[in-house]
């Protein structure tokens, strides 16, 4: 079932193993499962954490596509990418997440911060 997936998934990437956890991922799909909100996050942090932001965005596409909402943990997720790197197209792709999203970002504490850090780094680069 998906929580047993969800396990595998998470001790892979709990291990830092992005190529195995994205294999578990196709298996559940291809076992005829639908991964959640749960499964994609995992992985899509999984991505983030090895340093595959384009993977990262790609699986963030694959959960819209099978109609699986983005919500403030992948918006969290991703912020916590920007802090890694320095690529204002990446910082657009998540301000036009933010706005597909139609989260109330002000009622999340944690990503409201996140989010004005975010704003005030690339304010400030050069």
């Amino acid at each position: 079932d998906v929580i047993t997936y969800n396990t595998l998934l998470k001790g892979y990437c709990n291990k830092s193993d992005f190529v195995a956890a994205k294999h578990v991922l196709k298996e559940m799909v291809d076992d005829g499962l639908k991964p959640n909100e749960v499964s994609y996050n995992c992985l899509v942090n999984c991505a983030v954490t090895a340093g595959h932001l384009p993977e990262a965005w790609d699986i963030i596409a694959q959960m819209e596509e099978s109609g699986v909402a983005v919500d403030h943990f992948t918006l969290s997720i991703m912020m916590k990418a920007l802090k890694k790197v320095k690529n204002y197209k990446d910082l657009d792709m998540v301000f036009a997440l933010l706005d597909r999203t139609k989260l109330n970002v002000c009622s999340d504490e944690v990503l409201l911060n996140t989010l004005l850090e975010t704003c005030v780094r690339y304010q400030q680069s050069p």
